[in-house]
Formats: structure tokens, C-alpha cells, sequence
């Protein structure tokens, strides 16, 4: 909360001096994102991508604004636009993530969709995963995002709980504060029937991000964000 307070000082005062600059408000969005204060977050990147529309890292901080409000649909397309963009015009980092959230909102379309839906946006999901892995192995959103894929799908496709706990757990090693990991690694010791484990992994996240959308989720079973297990 500190740091994000500190962040919140400087980058306003970035754009008291200079109202126009689009790396300064892009910073107060992020800074919002992360409280959850999405609505303002929301604003401040549209502002910032009216400036600059292939502004990249508002694209992917955007997309994760539309996943989080269910526009998977939205969030896809701004994930997509980066990855078209081509690496050599987005830094590595925000390229990955890009890949990361493709993934993501095409597991959540086929997992709302029907049939047909499963059949084109399902396998789209490991193969982007793939592509992202390709390019920065150790990126805590790649292990994540497979650990997710193999916790959550089918066994026909690709599901795999011993590799799900690998990948999460290496997320966890590479970044300790990513709340959505202890997530999942709840989710996954409540499907073993490990209730300690459950209880002490959704804690974590939750002592990281009260506000964490994966978390309470989760614990409040509405399961927008796909529960598995036998979470109370």
C-alpha cells in the first residue's frame, strides 16, 4: 500500500508538470488497477490511449480492466492488438503478458461459449501459452497462466494436476507476491482435500491483495473466474 502511495506522489506530480505526458497517467491508471479502483483506472488509460492509441502497456493494462469486468471479448482484442503490433515495436515484458492474456480470455470465452466455441478458442488458449513460454520462460505470468491451463482443463485436453502444481509453485518462486498464484494453489489443495493448505494459501493471497478478484471469487463461490475443488 506504501509503495503504491509513493507511486500515486510521483506520478501526479509528473502530470501536474506536464499534463500531456502518457507514461505519468498510464502509471496513476496502473497504480488504480492494483487497488481495484477500476473505474478510475478505466479513464486514465482511455485518456492515455486517445494520445496514443499503440500505446502499449495501457493496452495490456486495459485488458486486464475488461477481463476482470467479464469482456473477455474486449480484453482479447486489446491483448491481440499488442501482439500484432510485432515484437521489435513492444518491450518483452508487455509482449509476453499480451500473449498471457490472449490465452487467458480465449479460455474464458470457450469456457462460456458452446460447442463450437470450445472447439475454435480452446485449443487457441495452450497454443498461445506456447508462444509466450517461447519467449520468456521464467515470466511469473507464463508460469501462472500454464499452471492455471493444467489445473483447470480437462484431462482430454491437456489437464494435468501434478504439472499444475510444478508451474505454480515456480510462479510463486520466481515472484512470492503474485496474490492470483496462491489462488490457484488453494484451489489445487482443496481438490487434493488439503484443508490446512487451502486455508493458508487463500489467506496468503489475501494478505497480499485483500481486494484480489481471483480470491474472493473464489471464496464467495459466484466462480466468474472458474472455481475447482471443494472450496467453503
Amino acid at each position: 500500500k506504501r509503495q503504491d502511495q509513493d507511486a500515486d506522489q510521483v506520478f501526479s506530480s509528473l502530470l501536474i508538470n506536464d499534463p500531456d505526458m502518457i507514461e505519468a497517467g498510464w502509471g496513476l491508471a496502473e497504480t488504480a488497477r492494483r487497488r481495484h479502483d477500476l473505474k478510475k483506472a478505466e479513464g486514465l488509460l482511455n485518456k492515455a490511449l486517445k494520445e496514443d492509441p499503440g500505446f502499449a502497456p495501457a493496452l495490456i493494462s486495459l485488458a486486464y480492466i475488461k477481463y476482470f469486468k467479464m469482456d473477455f471479448e474486449g480484453s482479447e482484442r486489446l491483448a491481440l492488438k499488442v501482439i500484432r503490433m510485432g515484437r521489435d515495436k513492444v518491450d518483452l515484458s508487455n509482449y509476453v503478458r499480451a500473449y498471457c492474456l490472449y490465452a487467458g480470455a480465449k479460455g474464458m470465452i470457450a469456457h462460456y461459449g458452446g460447442l463450437l466455441s470450445k472447439m475454435i478458442n480452446g485449443p487457441a488458449v495452450r497454443r498461445n501459452l506456447d508462444k509466450a513460454q517461447k519467449l520468456q520462460p521464467d515470466s511469473p505470468a507464463v508460469l501462472f497462466g500454464l499452471g492455471s491451463y493444467y489445473l483447470l482443463a480437462p484431462g482430454i485436453a491437456g489437464g494435468n494436476k501434478a504439472l499444475a502444481e510444478e508451474y505454480l509453485k515456480k510462479a510463486r518462486k520466481v515472484d512470492p507476491l503474485l496474490a492470483d498464484v496462491y489462488v490457484r494453489l488453494a484451489q489445487l489443495a482443496s481438490i487434493k482435500g488439503e484443508k490446512k493448505k487451502y486455508i493458508f494459501y487463500m489467506s496468503k493471497a489475501l494478505e497480499i491483495d485483500p481486494g484480489n478478484e481471483l480470491a474472493l471469487d473464489t471464496i464467495s463461490r459466484r466462480c466468474k473466474f472458474i472455481c475447482t475443488g471443494g472450496e467453503e
